[in-house]
């Protein structure tokens, strides 16, 4: 997963082309960085509610339907059994079809009361561990950017990133002086 953020480091200076080559220089590893600090927020407020909603329960409702249509054909056959034999009808042939129908609404509401609550969880999630997971994120990407890009003389986007704008500095303060 961290090989779109080394995308998106390599992508970015592209496409700042209307800022000077300086400036755009400087923007691409704090832009990278923001967008890795605000990806496990937009992911779990966002997107994982999302996925319950329009994925998970329509597929549980289908499956629950194909189950249920399984059932009620091996209802059916069993019934047609009893009838082509003459032998009469008990309890249980009438309980199948009863419990099927009622174990798939079961099924399908019990989804979605439990898709619905945790995705008011997540949309309340903390915003504090959210950034802790973005932090981490950044010095994961950071640090395994040299194994993930293997060539001679790499460097680190951050602290490459920070030598430059130290240097920057220097020179800004060394002018004035």
């Amino acid at each position: 997963m961290l090989g779109i953020f080394d995308r998106l480091l390599v992508w970015l200076p592209e496409h700042l082309d209307w800022l000077p080559a300086e400036t755009a220089g400087y923007a691409v590893v704090p832009a990278v960085v923001v967008v890795i600090l605000v990806v496990p927020a937009l992911i779990v407020r966002r997107v994982l509610p999302w996925i319950g909603r329009y994925l998970v329960v329509p597929a549980v409702v289908v499956l629950a339907g194909a189950a249920t249509a399984v059932m009620l054909v091996v209802d059916l056959v069993c019934t047609g059994a009893f009838r082509l034999l003459g032998l009469p009808l008990t309890g249980a042939h009438y309980a199948i079809g009863d419990w099927t129908i009622g174990g798939a609404r079961a099924v399908r509401r019990a989804t979605r009361y439990r898709v619905h609550q945790a995705g008011a969880w997540l949309r309340r999630f903390s915003r504090l561990l959210l950034l802790l997971a973005g932090v981490v994120a950044v010095v994961m990407w950071s640090r395994g950017y040299c194994a993930r890009n293997p060539a001679g003389g790499c460097a680190e986007p951050i602290g490459q990133w920070w030598h430059a704008v130290d240097a920057a500095l220097r020179d800004l303060a060394a002018s004035w002086a």
